[in-house]
């Protein structure tokens, strides 16, 4: 089974081409997904989080991500001081997700993961895709889906690598600045390139 890194930037439609990969029928892992688990309560980390940035980001006793959010992406070094609590325990969950999936006969796994290239991941897998938009494509995207006010939206695609330098680092590139029809026969393009087992 061959790993491979899916990645992109925020609002590029990486997890669009995830949910076409789990209809195509092929795993993949999400570390949104197992973030996102971190944040509630009696997680192994939650109590850190919580004691690290302070109450004022609980919504009750969960962790509130828009509040926590706020927070973290106007302030470069507390991002990396969340990233540092919660990328070990995602670790640590892919792991044993990837162990349940190697004893079955799958081509491939995919791991569906936005830092890849931020935490310098590249060296875990036998490929990657990166999954671009344009930047107007990315903010117009954001301003549809979320409430977060311009200069919100400035702070998140700051914190990322920029796409097109991204783009550079892999052969595997899906272009997502039109349809999800136009998206889905490029990923299957795409899919016949990929290095087998």
């Amino acid at each position: 089974m061959m790993w491979i890194g899916l990645t992109g930037g925020i609002a590029t439609g990486k997890s669009t081409v995830a949910r076409l990969l789990k209809g195509l029928g092929h795993p993949v892992i999400d570390a949104d997904i197992i973030a996102h688990t971190a944040l509630v309560q009696g997680s192994p980390v939650h109590d850190k989080i919580v004691h690290v940035f302070g109450s004022e980001i609980l919504n009750g006793t969960t962790i509130d991500r828009t509040k926590l959010g706020r927070i973290v992406f106007r302030d470069k070094k507390k991002l990396n001081q969340l990233e540092e609590i919660v990328h070990p325990y995602v670790q640590e969950q892919v792991r044993h997700q990837r162990q349940r999936l190697s004893g079955k006969k799958y081509v491939w796994a995919f791991y569906d993961v936005p830092l890849l290239f931020e935490k310098n991941l590249e060296d875990q897998f036998d490929a990657i895709i990166v999954v671009a938009a344009s930047k107007e494509m990315q903010i117009e995207r954001l301003q549809r889906r979320s409430h977060l006010g311009d200069q919100e939206i400035q702070d998140r695609l700051k914190s990322q690598i920029p796409i097109e330098e991204k783009v550079k680092k892999t052969k595997f590139v899906l272009w997502n600045n039109d349809s999800e029809k136009t998206l889905e026969s490029d990923l299957k393009a795409l899919l016949t390139q990929l290095p087998r087992p």
